[in-house]
């Protein structure tokens, strides 16, 4: 990824308020309102060198300071890669995902995906979607193992994201977490958004998207406790996020606080999904059994 910085000063005649990000905008149409958004919220745009919130009002001369980063463009590639496939009919497949295996191709995984499989199998997937994520409607983290859905239809993508949006999809998911939970089953809330120091994590902050994980406890352990979380909304780590902000994070999570010595990944799973049928509007879930490495995990537990 190349950086390019643009710094010009500006002298604005104001007839009315202008927001920035309207007024930027203008000087460079080809980028979009919720990418100037991003920008500012990522700090990439400042005014007279200080950083500034979407709403700003520009004043009538001031400095203006852009970095932009510019991403070699992606070219997908079909690839031969084993993918378990759970069930498939015309519209949909649902995928048990291994651990370590990243969705779609982006900066730093440009092959191995998931997407680079499906395409080699159903090349009609390509015109699916996203250009850059054909077929995928929702995502996993590398390490994160089990179930996902691929729209092979226009008509699934659409039915499938709209599902997801206004949570209908009902997800379940498998974790082991350190410690002892005081409650046997909770509900955690706290909006999510990026974190300002480490760019790789997320946390609980007052500007984040909402975000709800319900959890119910399955089995104790001596230091552990295995648990079911049933997340309401769809945040990027947000189950990893909301068990760690209540003092019991991932075992095998090193970026939020779960390192142990036992395994070498999240011990987090996405054990089912039940959804509507694009098709029929028959309701049906799909599972994923626990994988062997986890399996191992708890037989070795005490």
């Amino acid at each position: 990824m190349k950086q390019q910085s643009i710094k010009t000063e500006y002298n604005y005649t104001m007839i009315s308020p202008t927001r920035i990000d309207l007024f930027i905008s203008k000087q460079f149409p080809d980028l979009s309102r919720s990418k100037i958004q991003k920008m500012i919220t990522n700090k990439q745009i400042l005014v007279n060198n200080s950083p500034i919130n979407p709403s700003f009002s520009v004043p009538s001369t001031f400095n203006l300071s852009m970095n932009f980063d510019y991403e070699k463009e992606i070219v997908l590639e079909p690839e031969d890669i084993t993918i378990p496939i759970i069930y498939e009919n015309e519209h949909i497949i649902a995928v048990n995902k291994p651990a370590g295996m990243v969705v779609h191709p982006g900066a730093g995984n440009l092959h191995g995906t998931l997407v680079n499989g499906l395409i080699k199998l159903y090349p009609e997937l390509i015109n699916i979607g996203d250009r850059y994520r054909p077929g995928i409607v929702h995502r996993l983290d590398k390490d994160t193992s089990g179930v996902i859905l691929i729209a092979k239809t226009t008509l699934a993508h659409s039915h499938l994201s709209s599902q997801l949006k206004n949570r209908k999809a009902k997800k379940s998911y498998y974790a082991l977490v350190k410690g002892i939970p005081k409650e046997y089953k909770s509900k955690i809330e706290g909006p999510i958004s990026r974190n300002i120091k480490n760019r790789k994590k997320m946390s609980i902050n007052s500007t984040g998207k909402e975000a709800v994980t319900y959890y119910e406890t399955i089995k104790y352990f001596e230091n552990y406790t295995l648990i079911c979380a049933l997340p309401e909304t769809g945040r990027t780590h947000q189950i990893r996020v909301h068990m760690a902000a209540i003092g019991h994070p991932i075992a095998g999570d090193n970026l939020y606080g779960g390192r142990v010595d036992f395994i070498k990944r999240q011990f987090l799973h996405a054990y089912s999904i039940k959804i509507s049928m694009p098709e029929s509007n028959n309701i049906e879930t799909f599972t994923a059994n626990l994988p062997e490495d986890l399996t191992y995990t708890l037989e070795n537990l005490v």
